[in-house]
């Protein structure tokens, strides 16, 4: 576990520093040719996850937000899916959208986790997005959004 709580800080770090150079304060095929440094093959619980972690300012706010997926599988367990979001987002505000992905080759689940803050810096409920369940897994709660409900770009 200690590898990967430093690959969480390394991604955290990185992420920092990208953050004016990620959509939309930049046209979204800017952040293409960056998006590589925000993510990382990790294994954790012997499953090999994709992970995905940015942060973003839209007007007020700034978005942390975590992808994560299964490299070999296409379902990983929710308890590992929400065991890589705590650690890389906390347990505070967290809000998760589960997001069917398919090609030709293959289908999976990703999990996108996100958590907003405010200008000070404290962790606010989704502020684009009223219609949330909020849902609870082992204690550790969390707003569900519909995929129907969110633009994604």
């Amino acid at each position: 576990m200690q590898l990967f709580d430093e690959t969480v800080r390394d991604m955290k770090s990185t992420a920092k520093k990208l953050l004016p150079h990620s959509f939309p304060l930049v046209t979204r095929e800017k952040e293409a040719e960056i998006s590589h440094l925000k993510q990382k093959v990790v294994k954790l619980d012997g499953y090999l996850l994709g992970v995905y972690y940015n942060e973003c300012k839209y007007y007020k706010h700034t978005l942390n937000s975590l992808q994560v997926f299964g490299k070999k599988f296409n379902y990983i367990p929710f308890d590992l899916a929400i065991k890589v979001a705590v650690r890389f987002l906390g347990t505070h505000k967290l809000s998760l959208i589960e997001v069917p992905y398919q090609t030709e080759k293959c289908s999976k689940k990703i999990f996108v986790w996100t958590v907003y803050y405010d200008v000070d810096g404290l962790a606010v409920d989704n502020p684009f997005h009223s219609v949330q369940k909020l849902e609870s897994h082992n204690g550790i709660e969390f707003n569900r959004l519909n995929p129907s409900d969110v633009k994604f770009f």
